[in-house]
């Protein structure tokens, strides 16, 4: 399902003394059987946007368009709810919406409320649970007892047994040590390159892995939209990345101030052009072919 933002503005408590605009006219559109990626600095907005995507919120001005459902300021909740069987958002430190007393059970949770017979729910549920590595052992034991690793692994099954078409990744990654970082985006991954229509949009702040899975990446800053493209072009613009409180992978810092070096030193710098050298850079990050 194509996603496409239509000038999106949000205000948390409109109207009150509190009232703070987190998004400002944000246009863009993100193709079907996409991965993209959005960066941004802490209080961009990402998180904000993404939750349009499925309806948790309601633009305060324009319109999100997923698939065949539009969210506007004016749309009644209860016919989001189709649009949720095919949207999952797995936020930060999704553990922590853990609640069943079995992990078999809060897994079925999803599929069991989306019209899945109780049969049909835990057979999606044991089939997402194989998915994120978690065998038949672990169906009868409380999700509390289990490992923080295991318990992230059960909240994203959670997740992935109700079969979204388009999946969205808010800091997935959060709190866990390299390894498992690395284990959980390829986990994502293999999940999305399974079916050709399925979609995912990832926030980040790992410039790593917005240059190795996704396609395109999106930068937010003060809640609009300041620059998109692929990970080559945006990574090579190191400079204004800089200027947003941003990096850029750590292989392309590293180019960076070898190009500087060269110029420093008089070299042949047609040897060390940057652009050129991030293209390379981000094609051998990219997963895939």
């Amino acid at each position: 399902m194509q996603i496409e933002a239509k000038q999106i503005s949000f205000t948390y408590m409109k109207g009150s003394p509190f009232e703070k605009k987190a998004i400002n006219d944000v246009s863009l559109t993100i193709p079907s059987g996409s991965y993209s990626a959005i960066i941004g600095h802490t209080g961009s907005g990402k998180s904000t946007f993404i939750q349009h995507m499925n309806g948790l919120l309601k633009p305060t001005a324009g319109e999100m368009t997923v698939g065949n459902w539009a969210v506007k300021p004016d749309t009644k909740q209860k016919t989001l709810y189709d649009l949720r069987k095919h949207v999952g958002i797995v936020f930060q430190f999704p553990e922590n919406q853990l609640f069943a007393e079995t992990v078999l059970d809060d897994v079925a949770y999803g599929p069991d409320n989306f019209g899945y017979t109780k049969n049909e729910a835990r057979e999606k549920a044991m089939e997402a649970l194989t998915l994120v590595g978690l065998d038949e052992t672990f169906y009868a034991r409380s999700p509390f007892e289990l490992s923080g690793g295991q318990m992230r692994r059960v909240a994203i099954a959670g997740v992935l047994a109700t079969d979204p078409e388009i999946l969205i990744l808010d800091e997935p990654t959060a709190g866990l040590d390299p390894n498992g970082q690395e284990e959980m985006m390829e986990l994502f991954y293999h999940w999305y390159k399974t079916k050709e229509e399925r979609s995912v949009v990832l926030v980040t702040h790992h410039m790593e892995d917005a240059a190795r899975y996704a396609e395109t990446v999106f930068v937010m800053d003060k809640g609009s939209l300041v620059m998109e493209g692929s990970p080559t072009k945006v990574f090579s613009k190191k400079d204004e990345l800089t200027r947003l409180g941003l990096s850029v992978p750590q292989t392309v810092s590293l180019l960076s101030r070898l190009k500087e070096k060269a110029k420093a030193e008089q070299m042949d710098i047609a040897k060390f052009d940057l652009k050129a050298t991030v293209d390379e850079i981000c094609l051998f990050m990219r997963k895939g072919d």
